[in-house]
């Protein structure tokens, strides 16, 4: 239960930053035609609203995990680490997909549909133990377990 919950709380920070921030500079026109300022703070800022939520939301879920009883203290280091990396990675890609959203319109529903298809593909609702080895697809073998390892999440 606690696993997806954990799971989940950084999905829906990294899917929600990517998706907020992509329409930033496009909903923001008409400040950034008025206004000289780096454009990059309205991404930057979109990615730190969905940070805070996060961190409330792992804040609580803290709070419940030592309540019940289990000691968590010791992992909280890696926990920081690890959303300080997802954070950069995050930024990243939204300050690429933002500016690119601006040329290609219709990048913002290509990447919504393709973070539902990782979602679905990650180990977040299922084990790993359940994909099978390969699979025969129009009589060709596919390699299903290793494409599967390739999914950046599938690690945890």
């Amino acid at each position: 239960m606690f696993f997806l919950i954990c799971g989940l709380l950084f999905w829906n920070y990294f899917s929600m930053s990517l998706t907020n921030s992509m329409s930033t500079l496009i909903g923001n026109a008409a400040l950034i035609q008025r206004v000289y300022f780096p454009r990059q703070l309205l991404v930057v800022a979109s990615v730190g609203t969905n940070l805070i939520t996060a961190a409330i939301g792992y804040g609580v879920l803290v709070i419940v995990l030592l309540a019940m009883g289990y000691f968590v203290i010791p992992w909280m280091i890696v926990f920081i680490v690890f959303l300080v990396l997802m954070t950069a990675f995050t930024t990243g890609l939204s300050l690429f997909l933002s500016a690119a959203n601006v040329y290609f319109r219709d990048l913002e529903y290509v990447v919504t549909i393709l973070l539902q298809l990782i979602f679905y593909s990650a180990p977040i609702v299922y084990p790993s133990s359940l994909i099978p080895v390969s699979i025969h697809l129009a009589g060709a073998v596919v390699p299903a377990r290793f494409i599967y390892g390739l999914n950046p999440l599938a690690q945890f």
